[in-house]
């Protein structure tokens, strides 16, 4: 899946009137964790009443996801601090989770065969 498909299969969370302003900077491999965090949102807004959310940036930040929204009930903060927490249990290169370490310099998080494939130093342990 794309971040153009993620658009369109979630048109209420990337309101197409202003998707030209959301910032969109994550590594492939975290699609199906925003995809599986869209779905979750939507069917709390749909099911519960609450404010539609909207997503004003989603990127990379120190090795995580980030997902901002424009405002939203704490249930959705909550499902959005997850996602994120999850995003360090992937490697963002490959998928991995296994074997993980944080890159040196622009942090990243890699299983440790993708940091060698990519010539990257990592923390030690």
């Amino acid at each position: 899946m794309t971040q153009q498909e993620l658009y369109l299969k979630y048109p209420k969370i990337f309101d197409l009137s202003f998707t030209h302003r959301v910032s969109w900077g994550i590594p492939e491999t975290w699609v199906p964790l925003v995809d599986s965090l869209c779905h979750e949102i939507q069917e709390y807004c749909d099911t519960h009443d609450c404010e539609q959310v909207r997503c004003v940036q989603v990127k990379e930040k120190f090795g995580a996801l980030r997902f901002y929204v424009d405002s939203a009930v704490e249930d959705v903060y909550n499902m959005i601090r997850q996602a994120e927490e999850k995003s360090y249990d992937l490697c963002q290169e490959c998928g991995s989770t296994e074997n993980l370490v944080r890159t040196k310099g622009w942090i990243k998080i890699l299983c440790k065969p993708c940091s060698i494939k990519l010539d990257k130093e990592v923390y030690e342990d």
